[in-house]
């Protein structure tokens, strides 16, 4: 036995201070029970578990829902060196110790139906991964733990994917192109704000240009970084998903054993976990006001800001339950203040910080900050009234709201949030829990005294900080002209010779990259379909009754989705507007306008306006009534109201008479997603509710027969009450291609629009198999070469017909529409050369996309009411479909490829639309002549 395997026995040994034998009966007695409690539902259990051999922490959540979602979270602290973390998040992706491949984990992932997103926050790194079943969730974690904790941080992929410089003396790089863009909006002076509440930390930072930010990294800072944070001690699972624990720890024995085997044969340093000290505290001298000057293109200052901060002088760990107060009361001060914040949030750090963003504004600008003083002046003097203790609690109510529609709709994105906090900053067993609580009940309790003393500790005891920013064309001047010199001196001091080296070494960095080979990508173990476990749902109607409900009292056409494990219900009603005479649907733009749209109704593309009533089941009764308020609710002239006309006698009678019809028993239409069992048990078989939703009946029709949609009837009626029948309105008509000029820095986006023929859209499988086929190869393609930091081919959401080319914050639009093409030519030359390793990587990426529309209660629900339109009365239109998708074959994939591929650049069909700044449009103008675009300005 090799001598590290025989050390990480003996470590197993120590641990369980057991014999062989017994060792084998208890083979994951090494992970502790932390604590265990229930905040997603009652019969949702979170436990936490410490590994006592390596350090690891498991926040399992177990959960009945197809996805199964998993958050590494790691506490990191950067202090002075910005963008490191950053850095380091990108190149962790990039290959590992045992897989170092180039989109190794990307292609590995996909095997396993999932996918994944990285992030930095402030005090912690975020990767993510949702796999469509829990064995693909089982399949990748080793492959993802091995890329966080042994990546290999090649200087080569530090080139190519944060910052380099090209062979024209240009700055490059994916992380470069992801951080130009802030360099010309306010990003930087919430750095600033958070430096001043939190001076030295990292939390924060002052300005600067980027390509210093990033000359300024190392490959060996980052590595550093990572051997400092990127520890088995610092690393917390979040796991949201439906696996046992047995099963779980023994997909990570392996990974476990390589850390022991790793200490063996290199003894860590001791962990000091982040963000336990004491922050320092603010300078007494430090300035409370300061006026800054961000870029703008115009002449004169036309747009400005105002963020203001307060640092709440208290540990979040001291009182956790208190973080739900300082929202509670955020929320509270934005409606009085009489300045409406663009942003505001409670910052969640040691101790708490308040921030409220101003924007874009520039007339009044001066007035923000003494209206503030001016409330809260007023405040302290005369304290809360009745009305505002009403305010309180209707936020109050809208938090509990929320926070129950997201433990049941996004169990996974509640937890982590909890699990976050408690990674960074808990230290008690009890603390996940307490971050994982909703308080609601125990505030609705507080008087107005206790709400008046915490405004006051908070927000006028506390100082405030604020930052006013005027925009200034000066100042984008002095960027672009940094940007320039130094563009300038970099040539001059290298020289043809130093730039033509520069150039080589990048090269070589982009043809370093190993790919996995198709024998190692087919050897990983694949999952099927077969192992995704959607919902179970049931649907009941008039003509497939249950004991459960009595639909005779019900007077309108109704269809129920039971899913059984909901704890809130999902109601939308459907106003049949075919019914309307053609004078009265030319008046539709009128009502629309003053009466249907206040009241939540939206006009679809189905001949029905719609409405969605959500929330937690047990205030159903509530929303009803609401719901029946505006139902029965009449048109009538406001006086008091100068945005509209007012009618006579006669008009308002004629819409109230297009109200009565829209709202006749009839020809409405009710769908219902919730948990059947609990809504009955609360409010009848009959669901009294919903038998007194209109006050008006009539002599009902069938009820039993099917509600029908009509699609593409999307009239929308005109906004005047005058109609002219033979007035017909001019649309304008714009150029094929065209550009426009932004204050977005010196990056470019592009996005095109290609016309897709019938016959290939019908091939709904191949065809999104083959839009992520090609969004992967353009990934691995161009992001090397620093060209782009996104770009994506989709379906459109706004014309069904076509498919859209996404190029986002290229700082080089010219070559990456270029490299775009090019790599597409490849194909049109060769259709053979698709790769097979993105081809099936392409499959499972669309699966698990496909799988997650009906991940949670809401999607599920939604989804059989497509279905319900479609007239697929088998329910299943999304199970069926990822077995599609598995099923494509790659002769399919071809030959839809060879059809589509060449659609993609033809300049006469295709549409084109390019932002970028004023300097490089003339520029660009000219380039894509040699792409037979003749763009328009």
């Amino acid at each position: 036995m090799h001598l590290n395997n025989i050390l990480v026995a003996f470590s197993y040994m120590a641990i369980y201070n057991l014999s062989d034998d017994e060792g084998e009966k208890s083979p994951n007695s090494h992970w502790k029970l932390i604590s265990s409690f229930h905040a997603i539902s009652k019969t949702t259990e979170t436990k936490k578990y410490h590994s006592a051999l390596t350090g690891l922490t498991v926040i399992l959540t177990k959960v009945d829902t197809p996805i199964a979602n998993v958050e590494f979270v790691l506490a990191v602290n950067k202090r002075t060196e910005k963008e490191m973390d950053h850095a380091l998040e990108h190149l962790v992706l990039l290959g590992s110790k045992e897989y170092p491949y180039e989109d190794g984990l990307r292609l590995l992932l996909g095997r396993s139906l999932a996918d994944n997103r990285a992030f930095v926050y402030r005090d912690f790194t975020v990767y993510q991964a949702r796999a469509a079943s829990s064995s693909g969730l089982i399949n990748h974690l080793p492959v993802y733990l091995d890329h966080i904790l042994y990546p290999l941080l090649r200087k080569e992929d530090f080139l190519t994917e944060v910052y380099h410089i090209n062979g024209e003396g240009l700055d490059r790089g994916v992380v470069y192109n992801e951080r130009k863009d802030a360099e010309y909006s306010i990003d930087p002076e919430y750095d600033y704000l958070f430096e001043i509440l939190y001076p030295g930390t990292g939390i924060g930072s002052k300005r600067e240009r980027i390509f210093n930010v990033l000359g300024n990294i190392t490959i060996q800072k980052v590595r550093d970084l990572h051997k400092k944070f990127y520890r088995p001690e610092n690393l917390a699972l979040v796991i949201t998903a439906n696996v046992n624990e047995e099963e779980l720890f023994r997909s990570l024995k392996g990974v476990e054993d390589k850390i022991l085997r790793n200490r063996c044969h290199e003894k860590p340093e001791p962990f000091v976990k982040p963000w336990q000290n004491d922050l320092p505290k603010i300078p007494i001298n430090q300035t409370k006001e300061i006026v800054l000057k961000i870029p703008s293109f115009d002449e004169e200052p036309t747009r400005g800001a105002i963020l203001v901060g307060w640092r709440i002088p208290q540990k979040m760990t001291d009182d956790i339950k208190m973080l739900q107060a300082f929202k509670i009361a955020l929320y509270f001060l934005q409606e009085k203040f009489g300045v409406v914040p663009d942003y505001s949030r409670v910052e969640l750090f040691k101790e708490p910080a308040i921030l409220m963003a101003f924007g874009p504004l520039m007339d009044d600008i001066d007035d923000v900050l003494p209206t503030i003083d001016s409330y809260l002046e007023d405040l302290e003097y005369a304290g809360l009234q009745q009305y505002d203790m009403d305010d309180i609690q209707y936020i109050i109510d809208m938090k509990e709201r929320s926070s129950q529609m997201k433990r049941d709709n996004e169990p996974h994105s509640y937890i982590r949030e909890a699990a976050r906090l408690d990674h960074a900053y808990g230290y008690e067993s009890s603390h996940l829990k307490e971050f994982a609580t909703d308080y609601s009940q125990y505030f609705r309790k507080k008087d107005a005294k206790f709400w008046a003393d915490l405004i006051q500790e908070v927000f006028i005891k506390n100082p405030k900080y604020s930052l006013k920013l005027i925009s200034s064309k000066e100042t984008e001047e002095q960027l672009y002209r940094e940007e320039k010199e130094k563009t300038e001196q970099i040539r001059e001091t290298l020289g043809p010779d130093g730039l033509k080296a520069k150039q080589e070494e990048l090269d070589e960095a982009v043809n370093s990259k190993t790919p996995i080979s198709r024998e190692e990508f087919k050897n990983f173990p694949g999952v099927s379909v077969d192992s995704i476990k959607f919902q179970p749902y049931s649907i009941y109607n008039r003509t497939l009754p249950s004991p459960l409900v009595d639909f005779q009292d019900i007077p309108f056409k109704i269809q129920l989705v039971d899913v059984r494990s909901t704890i809130s219900f999902y109601f939308y009603i459907f106003l049949d507007r075919t019914q309307l005479s053609d004078r009265e649907t030319k008046l539709l733009g009128i009502l629309e306008e003053r009466w249907l749209s206040p009241e939540g109704f939206e006009n679809t593309a189905q001949g029905v306006f719609r409405r969605k009533v959500e929330g937690p089941i047990k205030r159903f009764w509530d929303e009803m009534q609401e719901l029946t308020a505006s139902l029965n609710s009449p048109f009538y002239n406001d006086p008091e109201d100068d945005t509209f006309e007012q009618l006579s006698d006669a008009e308002v009678k004629e819409l109230n008479d297009i109200i009565a019809k829209l709202t006749n028993p009839n020809t409405v239409f009710v769908y219902l997603g919730t948990n059947v069992k609990e809504l009955t048990r609360l409010y009848g078989k009959n669901i009294e509710p919903l038998t007194t939703l209109f006050n008006h009946t009539n002599e009902t029709s069938n009820l039993s027969e099917r509600f029908k949609f009509k699609p593409n009837q999307m009239e929308r009626g005109q906004s005047r009450f005058e109609f002219n029948p033979d007035g017909k309105e001019t649309a304008q008509v714009l150029p094929r291609h065209r550009i426009y000029e932004t204050e977005i820095g010196d990056f470019c986006k592009l996005l095109q629009d290609i016309p897709i023929p019938e016959e290939i859209l019908k091939e709904r499988a191949p065809l999104e198999v083959l839009l992520k086929f090609m969004n992967q190869v353009w990934y691995s393609d161009l992001r090397g070469r620093g060209l782009k930091y996104i770009g994506v081919a989709q379906r459109s959401t706004q014309t069904p017909n076509t498919i859209n080319l996404d190029i986002q914050k290229s700082t080089n639009l010219t070559e990456a529409y270029r490299a775009t093409r090019d790599t597409i030519s490849d194909y049109i030359k060769d259709i053979d050369a698709m790769e097979m390793n993105y081809l099936d990587t392409a499959r499972g990426l669309a699966i698990v996309e496909w799988t997650d529309k009906e991940s949670s209660p809401a999607k599920l629900v939604e989804q059989t009411l497509e279905a319900y339109i479609k007239e697929d009365d088998s329910n299943l239109e999304i199970r069926n479909f990822v077995r599609e998708l598995e099923a494509t074959s790659t002769e399919k994939l071809k030959k839809l490829g060879s059809k589509i591929f060449p659609l993609l650049f033809d300049s006469n069909k295709t549409e084109t639309t390019i932002i970028c700044n004023y300097r490089a449009i003339p520029q660009l103008i000219q380039d894509f002549k040699q792409f037979d675009i003749d763009l328009v300005r």
